[in-house]
């Protein structure tokens, strides 16, 4: 089975009198986990994954979880691959005049579109580093600094290639709302002027500040700011890094770290606010 083939099976809550125990007895029992596997998802926070099968069997896995109990979903290679890529916000400029607060955006590739704060449902806020690698030609002017080989007394320049690597944070803002449209707020691409009356030092306050602004105005969004925590993102970057790659993207493991986990987190808040409606209208 390739990775894109696959299907991923995700724990969104434990019930409230589960200890440890019966967590890992639940996984191992549910989706036959080995005790060790069963044990590690079970001390993890939620959203967590705990299994990668085939489609069909991850759909046979979550019914045996929820027959337990156990709030869980399933997801495919396919369907993650799809909402790892959002597009990007370049700006926000609030509406004037408007009855509520109106946002007017414009969007990278896209033009400008328009929403408002009130259809915001979840804010996904990170900070992640990018690794960028560099690799350029010397400089052949350098030739008449070069030493001299002692046998030949020839010049012998350095090497006409130069690599380099270097790394970079950069503070990120995902945006989802209520039709399912997702749009990010990547601070090194985005102008802030418009949005707020006064602008901070550096983006990491810029970003907060911008967050705090639009959960203010949406008094139904979530705000998620977990991604640090989320260690089984690791085993799953590399199953998307294809994906990525073949769209002509140039992002790091950390962007598509941050990518698969808005998305996860996500679809985690559209299954729970599917729940709360079918609970208030059986």
């Amino acid at each position: 089975m390739t990775a894109r083939e696959r299907g991923y099976i995700f724990i969104v809550r434990w019930p409230a009198d589960f200890d440890e125990h019966a967590r890992t007895s639940a996984l191992a029992r549910a989706l036959n986990l080995d005790p060790f596997a069963a044990r590690e998802a079970s001390r993890r926070a939620t959203p967590v994954l705990a299994e990668r099968t085939d489609p069909a069997a991850a759909a046979i896995g979550v019914q045996s979880l929820l027959a337990l109990g156990i709030r869980a979903l399933v997801t495919t290679h396919d369907e993650l691959g799809s909402r790892i890529d959002p597009p990007r916000l370049r700006a926000l400029r609030p509406a004037r005049d408007a009855p509520e607060p109106m946002y007017q955006a414009d969007v990278e590739n896209q033009g400008t579109i328009g929403f408002k704060a009130a259809d915001l449902r979840l804010l996904v806020r990170a900070r992640t580093r990018v690794m960028l690698r560099e690799v350029r030609s010397g400089d052949a002017g350098r030739l008449l600094s070069a030493r001299i080989d002692p046998i030949t007394h020839l010049p012998m320049p350095e090497s006409s290639v130069i690599r380099g690597k270097s790394a970079k944070f950069t503070e990120l803002l995902d945006l989802h709302l209520r039709d399912g449209t997702h749009y990010r707020c990547d601070a090194s691409r985005f102008s802030f002027v418009d949005v707020l009356e006064s602008l901070g030092l550096a983006d990491i306050e810029n970003v907060d500040r911008l967050a705090v602004r639009l959960t203010e105005q949406a008094p139904a969004a979530m705000v998620d700011t977990a991604f640090d925590h989320a260690a089984w993102l690791t085993g799953m970057v590399g199953e998307f890094m294809s994906v990525k790659a073949s769209r002509g993207g140039t992002d790091r493991r950390g962007m598509l770290a941050f990518s698969i986990y808005s998305a996860v987190v996500s679809m985690v808040n559209r299954f729970e606010r599917g729940r709360r409606a079918a609970a208030q209208n059986p």
